[in-house]
């Protein structure tokens, strides 16, 4: 098997994505295990609609399945060397510049390493892709270091949270693990679709009160920053949570993000409670973040008046 795997994994990393797919899906088949054959870069088969979000799970997805592939051989990985790989090529043109010649002596660094091996392999990983793929992910200005971080956190580990373990629900199957992660990154609203964290009052239960009363006043939602369809997103990931919590299935995250949860396995035992304290529950969570987030934003105002008022204020003439 290792063998077979070791042959594999070498031609993947010379051949295109959708080929190199097919080589996996043949050499795991042959051994009798089954792997669908879903291209990432193929929105027909990923179901994914929007073209930000499709350009950046094929982007990505080039690094992520070849990785898990590997991973799933029997490879050994840390969470820091694929971090530290997987940087780089998430940075683009600058991360792979970054190799020829960053130090981790510069606090300014962004790879904080030299590594022109890295740099090359890198540069072909990236031109493994179609080049309007490319361009177009270049071109988004990605939160990169954040989405690193963000596809870190939702890798399995060991107990010590050093080594990644492959994924029980995804062993045979690395780019269905790629899609479903993607779609719960994707939900979640603390991020935009660039991974960059969002600012100002955008929590559920702010957001729910904004919709409601422009509705019941017959107002369009004029008084947010959200067009009506990114609300009614978010007004029904919203209410698949609720419903996710009230029949007992957890998940930091809701909506379509619990297919990847759901699939990772059996949703974690919740102490008995009422429908009701579920509901109070979700929603007492949604309008704490809330409160923090405007307690901060009101923390960061006073702090400004305070700098511009003693900015403004008379200096006093030295005797």
């Amino acid at each position: 098997m290792t063998n077979i795997l070791a042959v594999v994994i070498a031609l993947v990393a010379t051949t295109p994505l959708a080929a190199a797919g097919n080589l996996v899906t043949n050499a795991l088949e042959a051994r009798g295990l089954v792997l669908e054959n879903l291209d990432v870069c193929d929105n027909s088969k990923t179901g994914f609609k929007d073209e930000t979000e499709q350009t950046i799970l094929c982007y990505v997805g080039n690094f992520l399945v070849r990785m898990l592939t590997e991973l799933n051989g029997g490879e050994e990985k840390t969470s820091v060397h694929v971090r530290t790989h997987m940087l780089p090529y998430l940075a683009g043109p600058q991360g792979v510049a970054a190799l020829l010649s960053d130090k981790a002596s510069d606090p300014s660094c962004l790879v904080c390493m030299t590594d022109p091996k890295l740099s090359k392999a890198t540069a072909d990983l990236r031109r493994a892709l179609d080049a309007a793929v490319v361009e177009k992910y270049d071109a988004l200005g990605i939160c990169y270091s954040t989405l690193v971080d963000r596809i870190i956190n939702e890798l399995p580990k060991d107990k010590e949270g050093v080594k990644l373990i492959p994924h029980e629900a995804f062993k045979t199957d690395p780019v269905r693990q790629a899609v479903g992660m993607f779609r719960a990154l994707f939900v979640n609203h603390a991020y935009n679709t660039l991974s960059c964290r969002r600012t100002g009052g955008t929590g559920h239960s702010a957001l729910f009160g904004h919709v409601i009363g422009n509705r019941l006043g017959g107002r369009k939602n004029v008084h947010t920053a959200i067009p009506d369809d990114e609300v009614g997103k978010r007004m029904g990931d919203m209410v698949r949570g609720v419903k996710n919590i009230l029949h007992g299935r957890s998940g930091k995250e809701h909506g379509p993000a619990a297919d990847y949860q759901d699939q990772a396995g059996p949703a974690e035992e919740a102490a008995p409670a009422s429908m009701l304290d579920k509901f109070k529950s979700v929603v007492g969570l949604s309008q704490r973040a809330d409160a923090e987030a405007a307690a901060a934003a009101r923390a960061q105002e006073e702090a400004a008046a305070e700098a511009a008022a003693a900015a403004n204020a008379p200096k006093k003439k030295s005797m």
